[in-house]
């Protein structure tokens, strides 16, 4: 007997492989997902990182801080009165008066010149009315153009203002040169130091002695 699988072809009955490719159903076409993320170099990212100031912009930003501060400094300085008792006799702690006013001074932002210059009058007037009239007071008034020191004091007053006012001329006591003072410099160095000076004096009744130094 023949064998079967030689009397059969069974390739014969399996689908040709076009009928499968015609049976296999076609694939689905979905569309492109798009890419939505935006490419920057870093020359764009560091661009937009400056930040951009337009000229009138900073000018005027300027202009107005100064103008700011300008009033607040006029405000601020317009209001700085400083009023001290100098005690006579005692010239170990003389000078802290104008210690006093030398920090009040430089608190407010006052050039070092000019601070020096009002120190040194502060200074030498304090230590005349410690010698000379048993202490008295100090005043200071400061604005925005002027420092004004006027010392007041209920001494014997000076009977010659224009001898006074020169150099190395005292009528300091002997104990008062042994510790260093009057050398006859304290009415002619607070003249030098200021911009204006004036002297108001009567025999018996005391003396004030007013300075001004200018600001600006």
């Amino acid at each position: 007997m023949a064998n079967q699988n030689e009397a059969y072809d069974f390739s014969l009955f399996e689908p040709s492989r076009k009928e499968q490719e015609q049976q296999r159903p076609a694939p689905s076409k979905q569309p492109k997902k798009k890419n939505n993320l935006i490419r920057i170099s870093e020359e764009q990212l560091e661009k937009s990182r400056r930040i951009k100031y337009k000229p009138t912009t900073v000018i005027g930003g300027i202009l107005f801080s100064l103008i700011v501060l300008t009033i607040m400094g006029t405000m601020i300085l317009s209001q700085v009165q400083l009023t001290e008792p100098v005690e006579g006799g005692d010239l170990i702690e003389a000078g802290e008066a104008s210690s006093k006013m030398k920090l009040t001074l430089k608190k407010l932002g006052l050039p070092q010149d000019v601070i020096r210059r009002a120190s040194i009058c502060m200074y030498e007037g304090e230590i005349n009315m410690v010698i000379h009239a048993d202490g008295g007071q100090a005043e200071v008034e400061v604005d925005a153009n002027q420092i004004v020191i006027r010392m007041t004091d209920t001494g014997p007053g000076i009977p010659d203002v224009e001898q006074a006012m020169q150099e190395g001329y005292s009528t300091a006591g002997q104990t008062a040169r042994e510790l260093g003072f009057g050398a006859g410099m304290g009415l002619p160095n607070m003249k030098r130091y200021s911009d204006e000076m004036t002297i108001d004096t009567e025999v018996g009744k005391g003396t004030t002695v007013t300075v001004k130094i200018k600001v600006s």
